[in-house]
């Protein structure tokens, strides 16, 4: 059986570096962009993106959410902290969090409270929340005209040049 750990760890990281290639490949400007009057920008999606990727593992191991460094606001600093995520969820132990599945896991979703054993935590609430937000800041910044395709999103796709959907 394939634990926690396989599903959750290995894709959060490989997803971080995406978010890490966008950042590097999208024009500063648009980071300020929003789909919608009142949303959050593409920065604001892409920090939540990143908090949900410590949320998702760190209240499943039973612990507090690490600290992380003060960064610039730029995409400098979603960089920095990007990497810091990254160098965290590193440090996750296999065995910890396979072992956390039926863990019981508390956390305040925007005005409610919900209580999930760590495999649903994981499964049907961070990971797709992860994905919401990281998916919205790609989205805000190929609306905005950023030359970004699949392949910069997901890493795998590949297509001819000039191709579009």
């Amino acid at each position: 059986m394939t634990g926690l750990y396989s599903v959750t760890v290995p894709v959060l990281r490989h997803y971080l570096e995406r978010l890490a290639h966008l950042i590097e490949n999208a024009p500063e400007a648009l980071w300020q962009s929003r789909l919608t009057e009142g949303g959050f920008t593409a920065r604001g999606h892409a920090f939540a993106a990143q908090n949900f990727a410590l949320g998702a593992v760190f209240p499943t191991l039973g612990r507090d959410l690490p600290a992380l460094p003060d960064t610039a606001p730029g995409p400098a600093g979603l960089a920095a902290r990007t990497a810091a995520i990254d160098q965290l969820l590193a440090q996750v132990s296999e065995a910890e969090l396979d072992a956390a599945a039926t863990r019981e896991v508390r956390h305040e979703a925007g005005q409610g409270d919900i209580v999930l054993p760590g495999l649903a935590f994981l499964t049907r609430f961070a990971l797709p929340n992860f994905f919401f937000h990281l998916t919205t800041a790609y989205s805000i910044l190929r609306a905005g005209g950023a030359e970004l395709g699949k392949v910069d999103f997901d890493g795998f796709h590949i297509y001819a040049p000039g191709f579009r959907f």
